[in-house]
This record gives C-alpha cells, structure tokens and sequence, in this order.
C-alpha cells in the first residue's frame, strides 16, 4: 500500500475588471488536494459561482507528483473547473532531485492545453 500524496494551495477568489484580473485579498483560504490510488479528494468545495486562483510552493518531488495529477484531473473536467492555478518552484529542490524528473509544471500543463503560472524561484515566493 503506498502513502497518498497530497499539496495544498491558498485559495484567492479574483473578478476581471477593465480586462485585468483583480485578486480579492480578504477571501484567502486552504485546499489540500490528496491523491491515494486511484481517487482524489479536495478538503473543501469552492463555490462554482466565483472564479479562483489556487497558489502553491512546490518543494518535494511527491508534491510534484500530486500537482500532475491534480493538472490531469481537471484537464479531465474532473475537478477545478473554476480554477486558474499558480505554482512557485525553488530551483534548488528540482535541482536536488532527479535530473530526469519532470520539473517544469507550466510545459507540461500546456501540452494539455491548461493555463498555469509556473514560476522557478531561488527565494521565499512573495505572493503579496
């Protein structure tokens, strides 16, 4: 039996106003996506009638593991649907790791056709 994987997110509910989109910064919250075979939770649901940003740091290969398949799900409509996601990298986990292992979340989730903000970052993310 293997352990489940899982990544969490700061919810950020935004508008678009004049084209741009606006964050709504009183609205934050946590999600936590977990994966265990073949089944995935989220801890709580987000109102379809409001538009989100979910923003993680990724710092372990398993949390990349879990954001693949969090991109996989709502790729298949699954989940998420309301959802754009934004991920910060620190380049010194991904260079610790496997250099064959996946680590360029915004590529892989253009080749299924999702919209990611996938940033690689040496310092703290400031998402401020």
């Amino acid at each position: 039996m293997t352990n489940p994987l899982s990544v969490d997110f700061a919810v950020h509910q935004y508008v678009i106003r004049d084209g741009e989109v606006k964050v709504e910064r009183n609205t934050q919250a946590m999600i936590t996506f977990t994966i265990e075979g073949s089944e995935i939770t989220q801890s709580r649901q987000l109102d379809m009638g409001c538009r989100y940003i979910l923003r993680s740091t990724i710092t372990t290969k398993e949390q990349l593991c879990a954001v693949q398949v969090v991109l996989l799900y709502k790729k298949l409509g699954k989940i998420a649907q309301n959802v754009l996601f934004q991920i910060s990298q620190f380049d010194a986990v991904i260079k610790s790791q496997d250099s064959k292992f996946w680590d360029n979340i915004g590529l892989v989730a253009a080749q299924m056709g999702l919209r990611v903000l996938s940033i690689k970052s040496t310092c703290k993310p400031d998402f401020a």
